[in-house]
């Protein structure tokens, strides 16, 4: 039996690539690609006017990101990478390959990255042809969709019968946090030899500097540096309060 197209998420891209000289959008809903290059346009300009003549440098080695945008920010779960990158004439500009309406739960709540894995290693091949959908052409990824929760509305309702209130908000608990993830975004930094591993989340999507913090990579401590899982969760509250 033939899959039900809405039973499976969109995959696409926008952004540059080295192999055009246009801004690129492919396989993506309006909304979904108008609100990622609307924040982009936004967000960029700041970051390169604070960064002034080291802007050029700090954009050629800026860290390649992932993240996850609950869907009540664009209507649509998303899940990719973010790549810096440029077009044919070396306007720097990410490139973006992501899933759009994506039945996939945020890293904290898993930790499953061969998506994100595979979509990294796609760019990495890629080969430019006839428009960006070029670019989508030899990605075999299969991601299942997020229609059955789509109906889902931001308000969650619940009564219990015999009138015991602390037995009621005590099962609404993980409801509730489920439900608040819909309106935040996550963005990481894998790591890798010589380089940290970074995490930030919050409502909405990142700032200027939120994302320059990302992208600009942190270096890697050695690993008795950190002395317990206590250490360790100090600097994520750090990077959450940013």
């Amino acid at each position: 039996m033939d899959q039900d197209p809405l039973d499976a998420a969109r995959i696409g891209l926008i952004g540059k690539h080295p192999g055009y000289g246009d801004f690129l959008r492919a396989g993506l809903g309006e909304a979904v690609a108008d609100g990622l290059s609307g924040w982009l346009d936004q967000v960029l300009p700041d970051l390169r006017d604070e960064l002034g003549n080291d802007w050029p440098a700090f954009w050629d080695q800026a860290r390649e990101l992932r993240f996850w945008i609950g869907r009540g920010v664009f209507g649509a779960t998303l899940a990719g990478v973010l790549r810096p990158s440029r077009d044919q004439v070396g306007r720097r500009y990410p490139l973006l390959l992501l899933a759009e309406g994506a039945d996939v739960a945020p890293p904290t709540q898993q930790e499953d990255q061969d998506l994100l894995v595979a979509f990294s290693s796609h760019l990495d091949r890629a080969t430019p042809g006839a428009g960006g959908r070029a670019l989508l052409e030899g990605l075999e990824v299969a991601v299942p969709g997020e229609s059955a929760k789509v109906s889902q509305g931001p308000w969650v309702s619940a009564h219990h019968p015999e009138g015991k209130l602390e037995a009621l908000l005590h099962a609404a608990c993980p409801v509730e946090a489920d439900r608040a993830t819909l309106l935040r975004s996550h963005f990481w930094v894998a790591g890798g030899p010589g380089y940290a591993a970074q995490w930030l989340a919050g409502p909405g999507l990142p700032d200027a500097a939120a994302l320059g913090w990302l992208l600009g990579g942190m270096v890697a401590e050695p690993e008795n540096a950190v002395e317990d899982d206590g250490a360790a969760g100090n600097d994520a509250t750090e990077g959450e309060s940013r």
